[in-house]
């Protein structure tokens, strides 16, 4: 076949499949799944997979979601700063670039934006030579065999909330989702930020994985009712955190202290090597903190954009 742009339809799964689990540089959200949540919650979101196939088999992939928007278009690898970008068995950086340079071309029309690639293992660091622009990003991890759980569950917050008979378990059921949605929106107010997600992108993420081993989704409960959640996705010995929130009004409870040690027990007892703490914006000054607290060690990478000429002409009528 050669190179191919493919939807989720055309897409063989099992080929993708054996790709990302090949991959050294695979994350969860190349999965086929975190694309499909993309596609089924919005509209103007289609899921591409640019691909290679050698022998049967993709030697090379790129992960994308299309955004479509009053008529233009812009491509994500992957949406919202998640990690994304090439996928390979043993490629060489020139035929990487190859592979890209097919991938732009293919997407090139008079009404394409830009193009967004997310560079969490430092592969594509020849894109800052090739007419894209570079924006530094940071997470914070925690190396499991690092840190001593037990020592980091002595902690006065999660200690706090034990004290106050906070407990954890696995979400349940649609209801509690919407529960969810509403302290995401909450939590969003309290820092005066608009919300990134909608309430329809939660209960897709919920169908697709509440059946899955991937999807480990806790909730938090004092005081007889729901104080807070933390959304997680297990991928071969890694645990990615996607989003965390606690009710405003009852933060004396420390729900996301007594999250993060039951998530750290979970990583413990189940052989997980490392647990990422999600994206760390340098102007959250207390979200940086309250990661570095619990043992996370921070990474930085790149995000590479590619801005087309429709794109260029849309940022400078905009004033950026």
């Amino acid at each position: 076949m050669g190179f191919a742009i493919l939807d989720s339809s055309s897409l063989d799964k099992d080929k993708w499949a054996k790709l990302v689990t090949a991959s050294e540089s695979s994350t969860f959200y190349h999965t086929l799944d975190w694309s499909l949540v993309w596609e089924k919650s919005y509209d103007f979101c289609r899921s591409l997979f640019f691909v290679e196939e050698k022998n049967y088999e993709y030697s090379l992939g790129l992960p994308a979601v299309k955004f479509k928007k009053k008529g233009l278009e812009s491509f994500f690898s992957m949406p919202m700063g998640t990690y994304g970008g090439v996928l390979s068995q043993d490629s060489t950086e020139s035929k990487t670039k190859e592979f890209l340079n097919q991938a732009l071309d293919s997407i090139k029309s008079l009404k394409c934006l830009k193009l967004q690639l997310v560079d969490f293992n430092g592969r594509l660091s020849f894109l800052g030579r090739d007419n894209f622009r570079p924006h530094q990003a940071s997470t914070h991890i925690v190396e499991l065999g690092r840190v001593n759980p037990d020592e980091l569950l002595t902690k006065r917050g999660y200690q706090q909330a034990e004290h106050r008979n906070v407990t954890a378990r696995r979400i349940e059921n649609e209801t509690e989702v919407r529960r969810c949605y509403d302290l995401y929106l909450k939590t969003c107010q309290r820092h005066n930020r608009p919300p990134k997600y909608s309430q329809s992108f939660f209960q897709n993420l919920f169908r697709t994985g509440n059946d899955s081993n991937w999807l480990w989704w806790w909730v938090a409960e004092g005081e007889g009712r729901m104080v807070g959640y933390q959304i997680n996705f297990s991928f071969k010995d890694r645990l990615y955190m996607w989003d965390m929130a606690s009710e405003p009004e009852s933060l004396n409870l420390r729900a996301n202290d007594y999250l993060m040690g039951q998530s750290l027990k979970w990583c413990h007892q189940h052989g997980i090597s490392s647990y990422n703490l999600g994206s760390s914006p340098t102007t959250a000054e207390g979200l940086v903190h309250f990661k570095e607290q619990w043992g996370g060690e921070e990474k930085k990478y790149y995000i590479y954009e590619k801005t087309f000429m429709l794109g260029k002409l849309v940022d400078l009528i905009r004033g950026r």
